[in-house]
């Protein structure tokens, strides 16, 4: 199955319209192994007004296509919601490394038996920040 198939099932499965500029905002993140901002993907997708891109982008996060990403930056990055990871951040850079596993799972049965409110948890963020090895020398 190639890219745009994949592409097409995951906006259906979602309840989305499958649209070019769909198509193509979906081609970015997968040609891009990290975190993009909105002002990156207005770079590779020329011809498609900001309000599109914006709209989309939202939709996409709303459903769990792709993720927002704290980066600690001045600027929202998101990536492709392929696999579920975590990130450690450098407060210094920005450098990032991609963290898959968190071993959160007993944290969260624990939250879940101790709560009144709440049966299910459907999602979790959880990020690191301290010092790359380039910026603690």
């Amino acid at each position: 199955m190639n890219r745009k198939e994949i592409f097409t099932q995951s906006l259906k499965k979602a309840g989305h319209k499958v649209t070019p500029s769909r198509l193509l905002l979906l081609g970015v993140f997968a040609e891009v192994p990290r975190p993009i901002s909105i002002e990156y993907i207005l770079s590779k997708t020329k011809g498609i007004d900001a309000a599109t891109i914006y709209r989309n982008v939202s939709h996409l996060q709303k459903t769990g296509i792709i993720r927002k990403v704290e980066l600690q930056k001045k600027l929202d990055f998101y990536e492709l919601a392929t696999s579920h990871h975590h990130h450690i951040i450098c407060r210094t850079c920005g450098t990032y490394e991609d963290i898959d596993s968190c071993g959160i799972e007993n944290i969260m049965k624990k939250t879940l038996q101790n709560s009144k409110k709440f049966v299910t948890i459907q999602d979790h963020f959880l990020d690191f920040y301290g010092a790359c090895n380039k910026c603690v020398k």
